[in-house]
């Protein structure tokens, strides 16, 4: 083919016009990053309104689209403990260059927007409950790198939320043992027409 014809990583396929054919995307997957945390992370940072952006990180990953009109898909696996009384929280997050930091939350209490929540139950100090599963996904619309972060707070100083430990870090034989937590994002083409319907969700600042 003469090297004028295409770009790299596109793929012939037919075109709209019945025995013929064109260049184009050879599929909806563009890429993929993932981040996978075995440490463990504790935060007494109170957050008891829409404040976010004061949250600790618990996790963070960047991803850089081919394309503007591509999707971002986030998956993962969270293994946040909180104590049974009073709040703890988190927010997935995404921000670049040309915009200031985005929470995508419930709204259905526009003062307490939240992506999340953890409490625990009485035995918050020994046990780790099932993983909160993530899957979200969103549209960027920028070819800048973008961060996706998970950040929490709690509502009581006295009562902090952790990541991957039980709330008094146990480590014997009976209950110890920490687990891990991941972060991915996959890049959608926007070729494929990926969807986002919302119910009572809000995407901002």
């Amino acid at each position: 083919l003469p090297a004028t014809i295409g770009t790299a990583g596109q793929v012939l396929k037919n075109s709209s016009t019945p025995g013929t054919l064109e260049f184009g995307s050879g599929g909806g997957v563009l890429q993929v990053k993932q981040l996978r945390k075995g440490d463990t992370t504790s935060t007494a940072t109170v957050v008891t309104d829409n404040s976010f952006t004061s949250a600790a990180e618990f996790l963070s990953l960047a991803i850089t689209p081919s394309a503007a009109s591509s999707y971002i898909h986030v998956t993962g696996m969270l293994h946040i403990v909180h104590f049974q009384d009073y709040a703890g929280h988190y927010w997935l997050t995404y921000n670049h260059s040309g915009i200031s930091e985005k929470m995508i939350a419930g709204n259905s209490q526009t003062s307490r927007r939240r992506t999340g929540r953890a409490e625990m139950g009485s035995n918050a100090t020994t046990d780790i409950p099932l993983a909160g599963s993530l899957d979200i996904l969103f549209a960027p619309n920028t070819t800048n790198e973008i961060t996706v972060k998970i950040r929490a707070a709690t509502s009581n100083a006295a009562k902090p939320i952790y990541l991957n430990q039980t709330t008094a870090g146990t480590s014997d034989a009976d209950d110890g043992g920490n687990p891990l937590s991941t972060l991915t994002l996959t890049e959608i083409a926007g070729s494929i027409s990926p969807n986002i319907t919302d119910s009572t969700i809000y995407e901002g600042t």
